[in-house]
């Protein structure tokens, strides 16, 4: 799309006008609200990102990355009730990924970012080399009950 080639030559104003124009064409497109939300978090204009994001995953709620998203302009926001609110729906979608793919990693990335915003894992670093995952307090989350994740980083 043109908005996000005038994205990659940080041309704002061209990448906004472009926006505009597919918003008109196709309000309810996925794409075309992935695209507007991206154009406004790379000029970090998390508000008007938002709800981009947020019709992203009302036409497709298992869009993880945009659930990701949305917890980042919360973040930047400081609402913390809002991060906690769309955390838990967004786990409620890795879980469902989860079940009927029982390997999609980046389900589990993604429910364990929820798990994280939630306040329910803390990642925790062992002998500098090593990236755990450990369950602060019993929650009823099926995701991450019986996994104690660890890995090697690079």
């Amino acid at each position: 799309m043109k908005a996000r080639a005038a994205l990659g030559r940080r041309d704002f104003a061209t990448a906004n006008r472009e926006i505009e124009a597919a918003l008109r064409l196709a309000p309810e497109s996925w794409e075309v609200n992935k695209d507007a939300a991206t154009v406004f978090v790379w000029q970090h204009d998390y508000l008007k990102a938002l709800p981009f994001y947020q019709k992203c995953v009302a036409l497709f709620p298992e869009d993880l990355h945009s659930w990701d998203i949305i917890l980042m302009c919360y973040r930047a926001l400081g609402d913390q009730a809002a991060i906690r609110r769309n955390a838990e729906q967004m786990l409620i979608q890795a879980q469902a990924i989860v079940d009927r793919e029982p390997n999609n990693q980046h389900a589990y990335a993604r429910g364990a970012n929820a798990l994280v915003a939630i306040g329910d894992i803390a990642f925790f670093i062992a002998d500098n080399n090593a990236v755990g995952i450990a369950i602060e307090r019993d929650a009823d989350v099926g995701l991450f009950a019986a996994h104690n994740v660890t890995q090697h980083l690079w």
